[in-house]
């Protein structure tokens, strides 16, 4: 995953391998949480904040993908619905600003498949 590293945090980064990791392996999300947070690369506040987004996430996949439902027209790439069920946490449970999420989903999603941008800046957005 070719994720631009300047433009989005670490901690999303970071919760995005895992959640694609949980869901591509059937992998614990305890395991693959630890494991990514072994390097000791991320400090004590990004660190706080990938626990968070991979609990919350994988917590409240069901409503996150019925926001997400509501304004996507077509399925979504499993690779993009998990930066799609990011941001909506993000944009549903957080106090994060949404214009600082619909950002960071647009870049996760650059890095992953560049031509699904403008999808999930128009689904981020709608969902905010």
């Amino acid at each position: 995953m070719a994720v631009h590293a300047l433009s989005v945090s670490a901690a999303r980064r970071t919760a995005l391998r895992v959640l694609q990791r949980v869901r591509r392996d059937e992998a614990f999300a305890g395991a693959v949480l630890a494991g990514n947070l072994a390097s000791g690369t991320l400090g004590a506040e990004d660190t706080a904040l990938a626990t968070r987004l991979v609990y919350g996430v994988l917590s409240a996949e069901g409503v996150l993908d019925e926001a997400i439902d509501r304004h996507l027209a077509r399925q979504a790439e499993p690779r993009v619905r998990d930066v799609l069920r990011l941001a909506a946490f993000e944009l549903l449970f957080s106090r994060a600003p949404a214009y600082a999420v619909v950002d960071q989903a647009v870049e996760l999603t650059r890095g992953i498949r560049p031509q699904a941008a403008g999808l999930a800046n128009a689904v981020v957005r709608r969902v905010a």
